[in-house]
């Protein structure tokens, strides 16, 4: 697709409002796709399943070739002469979109771009699962839902399509489990152009009570939901010795622990009572477990920052027992829903060719603010690292830039060392790193960029919370088209 035919295709566009979008070029396109739902169409949606588990608790605790909390980052290259087009070039009457898949807490969304050629030489920003809002439709027209979490910093994910994409939306932590009726979805999908919207209909497949008691149980100041899946695999004769080592390994109880006081969240995951990972959203601040490496038997690093984890993924487990409510038998005790469970067998496991019978429990409480508040505060979100504040101003090249924290404003936990080091930092980090070097009185922040694939950004303060150095460093790997070069 030549310029011409994209502004033939386009129609409104005037010439000069795509030659300022040609001018900026972009050798890499960035995809970032939530391993724990398998976006893209490719894989379902749901599954309740100790494998996707397990390999989302791997991505989530590494954050080596794959960031972000629950999250797959890869890096395209595309060729540099491909002119990146956003919001601004293309008008909202082409962009469409479309759902499937609807239930009370969540739903598959596709949009499609009238006109772009995936042929062509041009590339689209766009805002995948980024900020939305619902509404319904009442006696009165459209009404704005309310939020049960105020600021749900919806995750905005930059990605390159060819026009066509599609993803999945959970709105149950911020909207909770949607009565029947007629809703819009509006989201705003590329930078620069006018948010789209969507109508959808939710029918009545959802058992009223058990709607209602989950409603219930998600917006209490204070609950604790645990969900523990156990796996009885049949006769593995018609298995390889290498399938038979995977699924012997993947044998275990699995206990997914869900935690809410106020504002505060936190989902943590168990594998035969050891502490696999954990996400947690706390005084207004997002942290993932880390452990070095992916051995378990080493010691945990503590909690990190950061900042994209979808708070909405921590209440996930509403969706699930939403999805098939009628495979359930629930528990009540003085009226609340208390338990729910279900044995499901199957004559295949993840398509190999096994018998498996999986036994599966939700538990629920809530209003014990005491155990829940004792459950954060074992939580040590203030853990730092080691370093050598003697070694890093030999090592690392000072950046010539003028200080921000010039003003002394004590910092005694890596909490406040995150604050006052964010106000120095220039760059678009999406995670972070506190260090401490205890003898010489000084914290070192580490602002990673794309989990350091794109470099870093360091700042370094003193007890004072004075700025003494501000330095960068280049990416951790090569450049992706480095290691994979265009034909």
């Amino acid at each position: 697709m030549t310029r011409e035919d994209l502004l033939r295709a386009i129609g409104t566009v005037e010439e000069s409002r795509l030659a300022r979008c040609e001018k900026n070029r972009e050798p890499s396109m960035v995809i970032h796709e939530e391993d724990s739902k398998m976006e893209k169409g490719k894989h379902s949606k749901r599954k309740l399943i100790p494998k996707v588990w397990l390999i989302a608790a791997i991505l989530a605790a590494m954050a080596v070739t794959m960031g972000c909390a629950w999250a797959v980052h890869l890096t395209i290259a595309a060729h540099p002469d491909y002119a990146v087009l956003d919001g601004t070039c293309i008008p909202k009457e082409i962009i469409h979109l479309s759902v499937s898949d609807v239930t009370k807490t969540d739903m598959h969304v596709s949009v499609a771009i009238d006109g772009f050629d995936p042929d062509s030489e041009q590339a689209i920003y766009m805002l995948q699962n980024g900020p939305f809002v619902l509404e319904r439709m009442t006696d009165q027209g459209w009404m704005q839902l309310p939020v049960l979490v105020d600021d749900p910093e919806w995750d905005a994910d930059t990605v390159w399509t060819d026009g066509n994409s599609d993803w999945i939306v959970n709105w149950s932590a911020v909207y909770g489990v949607l009565d029947s009726g007629t809703y819009r979805y509006t989201i705003t999908l590329l930078e620069g152009c006018e948010p789209v919207s969507v109508e959808f209909t939710i029918g009545t497949e959802l058992d009223t009570e058990l709607a209602e008691h989950l409603e219930s149980i998600l917006s209490a100041d204070t609950y604790y939901v645990s969900y523990t899946v156990r796996n009885e695999f049949g006769s593995f004769e018609n298995l390889s010795e290498e399938e038979k080592d995977l699924l012997e390994s993947e044998d275990a109880v699995w206990v997914y622990e869900y935690w809410k006081s106020g504002k505060d969240l936190i989902h943590l995951i168990y594998r035969d009572d050891v502490l696999w990972v954990g996400m947690m959203y706390k005084d207004g601040i997002k942290y993932t477990l880390d452990h070095e490496g992916d051995d378990r038997t080493k010691p945990i690093i503590g909690w990190n920052p950061w900042p994209d984890m979808d708070i909405n993924r921590l209440t996930d487990w509403i969706s699930l027992l939403a999805e098939t409510p009628d495979s359930w038998e629930a528990e009540y005790a003085d009226g609340a829903l208390v338990k729910l469970h279900r044995s499901r067998p199957t004559d295949k496991y993840d398509n190999y060719p096994v018998e498996v019978t999986s036994f599966e429990t939700w538990e629920f409480s809530t209003g014990n603010h005491a155990q829940a508040d004792q459950k954060f505060s074992d939580q040590d979100v203030d853990a730092a690292q080691v370093f050598s504040w003697e070694d890093d101003r030999k090592n690392m090249k000072a950046l010539d830039v003028e200080f921000v924290n010039t003003d002394a404003q004590p910092v005694s936990i890596a909490s406040e060392a995150i604050a006052r080091a964010k106000t120095e930092c220039t760059a678009e980090f999406d995670k972070i790193i506190v260090y401490r070097d205890e003898e010489a009185g000084m914290w070192k922040v580490e602002f990673q960029i794309m989990y350091g694939y794109q470099g870093y950004q360091f700042v370094y303060l003193n007890d004072q919370g004075i700025t003494r150095m501000v330095s960068a460093a280049g990416s951790k790997v090569p450049e992706w088209q480095d290691m994979y070069p265009n034909p």
